[in-house]
């Protein structure tokens, strides 16, 4: 696939990506973020986030995952390939060394790229990592948490997405263990103390990555956008 051969449309752009069309925004000049959305949530909601990170003087890409509330068709997506799904968006659009920021359960399609070495990536910024430890991995897998996100799903509008057969079946593989493992690249962990993810999720201690506490919830990227782009500010150009 060659840039050229890619459609644009106002406000997103699409790309093939491992035979998929997938949808994406990109604004902004300067150094590249890649942004991964949490799992599960509308992509579109991180509209103001992607345009206040632009105005800090960064060019910021984020792609609607498959299935998740944007327009990229659902897929099924083995934990295990997503390290070259991520690979290939970011060298098709990218094309240049790049930040990349997670949020929630798409912390584990960032440990699956990172598991494998990829030069183009600079540094890492996990926020409000929804990783599992074996125990917890055990645990949600027995009282079937995706099934009750399903349910939850049902009451907010904003997470119908979580309905997809597709979606659910890759959300599975998200309760996989993390793996102990040092970090290759400056990695940084972005935690909420009003965030209940973190002691129900607690895989982020096996990061082996500085942890920064703030007062946020779950979703500063919509209720302290201001404080979230100030903090992955201050980390790139601590690492710079």
């Amino acid at each position: 696939m060659k840039i050229e051969d890619m459609k644009e449309i106002p406000g997103k752009k699409i790309v093939m990506v491992q035979g998929q069309e997938v949808w994406y925004s990109d604004c902004g000049e300067g150094l590249s973020i890649l942004i991964l959305a949490g799992w599960g949530g509308p992509t579109n909601a991180y509209g103001p986030f992607q345009q206040k990170l632009a105005a800090k003087g960064y060019r910021v890409v984020m792609p609607d995952l498959p299935g998740l509330g944007g327009r990229t068709s659902a897929r099924y997506i083995a934990l295990s390939e997503w390290g070259d799904w991520v690979n290939q968006f970011a060298k098709l659009t990218i094309g240049n060394p790049f930040v990349l920021f997670s949020h929630s359960g798409s912390a584990s399609i960032a440990l699956s790229y990172l598991h494998s070495e990829h030069p183009e990536c600079l540094a890492n910024i996990y926020l409000g990592p929804g990783l599992v430890n074996y125990l917890q991995g055990l645990l949600w897998r027995a009282v079937n948490l995706i099934g009750i996100l399903q349910l939850v799903s049902m009451k907010f509008s904003d997470m119908k997405c979580l309905r997809n057969k597709l979606v659910n079946k890759t959300g599975r593989n998200f309760l996989t263990p993390v793996r102990e493992e040092a970090p290759k690249i400056p990695c940084v962990v972005f935690l909420g103390s009003r965030d209940p993810v973190r002691f129900f999720f607690t895989g982020w201690k096996k990061l082996n990555c500085p942890v920064r506490k703030f007062n946020w919830d779950h979703s500063p990227q919509i209720r302290a956008t201001d404080e979230l782009v100030k903090e992955i500010d201050r980390f790139i150009k601590e690492i710079e």
